[in-house]
């Protein structure tokens, strides 16, 4: 076999397609914004490998153009200057470490290398003495990157390093074995180096495209899926073209003549690097937006709206993919949010007018409770005042009307000059007596409005009735007093506890029996309890709380009119006399306990 285009052209094809495919990674790393620290790294040293493969490219054209010892030189430089870079780069990706062990390490290397320029200078191949600091410095990067993805804090730091670990391996693995192809018929192993050419660009194409996806997937820098896609699609075009050639230019080999038709090919395949290149960067982003990534958008967009507090209407389904059912199910996903969205709207929207239902019955009773009290507290009043009236009202009338009679007598008495005289006095009496009769009859009708006048009797149920009423007078005490706030116990009769009581009057003892309770307890920790319970005579109804209570030397007094314990203007000690009267007009009693708690109690007879 004519072996003599395996060290020509072939290998050129091989590493323009790696020139293109570490630029066009560089290149994008590069046009980032923000950009990350290690992507600045790492975006240098695919730089470095994109000169490395133009240099090797150089190198493997024929000699015509240029001498090969000088393009070998050059190839070697900068292949010492990537190695040592890879080395650098892997102390300072993640964040600087080993501060210590760097710089020697360096310093080492690069010893190492300056050593194998200066053999080339007295005449050794300067090939076969790259090699070896290259085979060492690969192991030294691996134990490096072992070291940092046992020590890693996190899981995406500790597959980052597991990531580079595999690459370094990779490039070890391209000069571990090309060197024991091109090596091994001058040692007599039975390779062929031909096996070179076969084995070194898949290697390194895969190692190139295995680190850009570590990296990508694992650091912090922010990409695009559109560019990783048309990355990955690219590099598997330029493989095949690099790889390709090395088949057929073997095929061609055993034909008379194949050589020319393989330089053109050769040829041909390196025009279409840059052409498939630059058709991949300008066609591919355009046709994956359209195809893919558009309608990713549209369901990106939708899934912001939703988290802004929008429901977007359901988006188009223009594909019957993995991405079409993405897209269904964000549509359902909407669509369910949407349902619950306007369930929860109207469950609100009800449960709202209810409350303002309740608050404004509550704000109603409360008034007319306010009413009743005025009016009992007006009429007691009244009743008092008139009272106090009527007998010197009475007093003037009676005596005025006699004074008319005697100024009649005085008239037949007086001379016919003076009878006008008696006449208008006697007007003047009959004035003072009518408008008396009048304001006698005033007094008396409020005396009949204050005098509280039984209902007619009816049932009630003493349980239902406390429970209800003090919900209804704790609601009220807070709409006035908004940050009053105090335990409420409820401690109900096992059995129902009818009474011949007209309800309206007991929730009036309850609620002046309670409001009290409200007012006594402390700010924190108030307890009100209401208790019913039934006796041998009836039933027993007791409102306790834990406030300060009423003093003893007082006790006796808490039932009379007018009687308060109150600053001056804030009661009119009118309530627990008007709750004494409503219980006595039913034939019951309420009277005053001081124990652990407060308890005011009444006794009710009972339904029979």
């Amino acid at each position: 076999m004519n072996n003599a285009w395996f060290e020509v052209n072939v290998s050129v094809v091989g590493s323009l397609a790696g020139l293109a495919l570490n630029t066009v990674i560089a290149a994008y790393l590069q046009s980032l914004r923000p950009r990350h620290r290690d992507a600045t790294l790492f975006t240098q040293l695919l730089w470095l490998a994109s000169v490395q493969y133009g240099s090797a490219a150089a190198h493997d054209f024929t000699a015509t153009y240029w001498p090969r010892e000088i393009s070998g030189w050059v190839h070697a430089l900068v292949l010492s200057c990537q190695s040592l870079y890879h080395l650098w780069f892997a102390y300072e990706i993640g964040g600087r470490c080993s501060g210590r062990e760097r710089i020697p390490a360096l310093t080492a290397f690069a010893a190492v290398y300056l050593t194998c320029f200066a053999l080339f200078t007295a005449g050794i191949a300067l090939d076969d003495l790259t090699f070896i600091p290259n085979l060492l410095l690969y192991p030294w990067i691996i134990r490096i990157y072992a070291k940092r993805s046992a020590s890693a804090e996190n899981k995406s730091t500790r597959l980052l390093f597991s990531g580079l670990y595999t690459w370094s391996f990779l490039l070890w693995l391209i000069w571990l074995t090309g060197n024991l192809i091109i090596s091994g018929p001058a040692i007599g192993l039975p390779v062929r180096v031909e096996w070179h050419y076969y084995l070194l660009h898949p290697v390194q194409f895969g190692a190139t495209v295995w680190s850009a996806l570590v990296f990508l997937r694992y650091t912090p820098q922010a990409t695009s899926f559109q560019a990783k896609l048309a990355g990955l699609i690219l590099a598997a075009l330029l493989m095949f073209i690099g790889l390709v050639p090395v088949w057929l230019a073997w095929l061609m080999s055993a034909v008379p003549g194949g050589e020319v038709v393989t330089r053109r090919m050769l040829w041909g395949f390196v025009a279409f690097i840059p052409v498939t290149t630059i058709l991949c960067l300008r066609l591919l982003p355009a046709f994956l937006q359209r195809a893919f990534l558009a309608p990713l958008n549209r369901v990106t967009e939708g899934v912001r709206a939703v988290d802004t507090g929008e429901l977007p209407p359901p988006l188009p389904v223009d594909i019957h993919d993995e991405i079409g059912a993405l897209t269904r199910g964000f549509n359902h996903m909407t669509t369910s949010l949407r349902t619950h969205r306007e369930h929860l709207e109207a469950l609100v929207a009800e449960r709202t007018q209810e409350l303002e239902e309740s608050l404004d019955t509550l704000r109603s009773t409360q008034a007319e409770l306010i009413r009743k009290e005025k009016l009992a507290g007006l009429g007691e009043v009244a009743a008092g005042v008139a009272h106090e009236i009527q007998n010197p009202l009475n007093f003037v009338v009676n005596f005025a009307g006699l004074s008319q009679e005697l100024s009649e007598t005085l008239r037949t008495y007086l001379p016919p000059a003076l009878h006008y005289l008696s006449d208008e006095l006697s007007d003047n009496l009959k004035h003072v007596v009518d408008n008396g009769q009048r304001a006698s009859n005033i007094v008396r009708n409020m005396l009949i409005h204050s005098h509280q006048q039984p209902e007619e009797e009816r049932y009630c149920e003493l349980n239902e009735l406390a429970d209800h009423y003090l919900t209804l007078a704790y609601e009220g005490y807070r709409t006035q007093h908004p940050e009053f706030h105090c335990r409420l116990e409820k401690v109900p009769a096992p059995d129902a506890l009818p009474v011949a009581a007209a309800r309206q009057d007991l929730g009036r003892v309850l609620l002046n029996l309670l409001s009290n309770a409200f007012q006594a307890v402390p700010e924190k920790g108030g307890l009100v309890r209401i208790q019913t319970e039934k006796t041998a005579s009836g039933v027993r109804l007791i409102v306790s709380d834990n406030g300060p209570g009423v003093p003893t030397v007082l006790q006796d007094k808490i039932f009379q009119p007018f009687f308060t314990t109150r600053p001056a203007g804030t009661g009119t000690g009118l309530g627990l006399s008007i709750c004494h009267d409503i219980v006595s007009r039913y034939g019951g009693s309420i009277r005053l306990h001081r124990g652990s708690l407060t308890e005011m109690i009444i006794e009710l007879p009972g339904l029979s």
